[in-house]
């Protein structure tokens, strides 16, 4: 059986949109698992975030992860830009998408200007510090880049790249 593909990095650097992409070139289901958390725990991720702060939702999204390991099936998973905090989170990756962990990167600046043009990023997803939004990618993208580079298996820079092309480059390293 084809194991899945992982999508993991920052918020803005593509993971929701190439994941479509892929999934449909590869047949499989698309999981995003932002959407994951929320459908199982029936409550929207700043909801999670107002009532029980970034704790309560890391302990659902590792839950939401573990679940997919429970079904062999493949699929496509783009992760949450957090996911990799966790040891237990890189160690299922890794179990889930073995040899299939694709880190899709950009600039901070990239980052920053594909995010405010997605209206729906910001009423999702709660700020993370007390930071200016700019300062807070930046210091985030700092604090978590050894992280998903030791969860990846793959490396994918998305900042000059259209969706598709993203997509084709993954298909042709699996």
């Amino acid at each position: 059986m084809t194991p899945s593909v992982a999508l993991i990095g920052y918020r803005g650097t593509g993971k929701s949109t190439v994941g479509a992409l892929l999934a449909r070139r590869l047949e499989l289901p698309l999981v995003d698992t932002d959407r994951l958390v929320e459908s199982r725990f029936g409550e929207s991720i700043a909801s999670i975030f107002a009532r029980g702060g970034e704790e309560l939702f890391r302990n659902r999204e590792t839950d939401a992860l573990r679940s997919l390991l429970e079904s062999p099936e493949p699929r496509v998973v783009a992760c949450g830009g957090g996911i990799i905090l966790r040891r237990e989170n890189r160690d299922a990756l890794q179990k889930l998408a073995p040899g299939r962990v694709f880190l899709l990167t950009a600039s901070a600046e990239v980052i920053a200007r594909r995010i405010v043009g997605d209206a729906q990023s910001g009423q999702t997803r709660p700020p993370l510090t007390d930071l200016s939004f700019d300062e807070e990618i930046r210091e985030v993208l700092r604090k978590r880049d050894p992280l998903y580079r030791e969860a990846a298996d793959h490396l994918i820079r998305t900042e000059e790249k259209k969706p598709a092309e993203i997509a084709e480059e993954i298909c042709r390293l699996l």
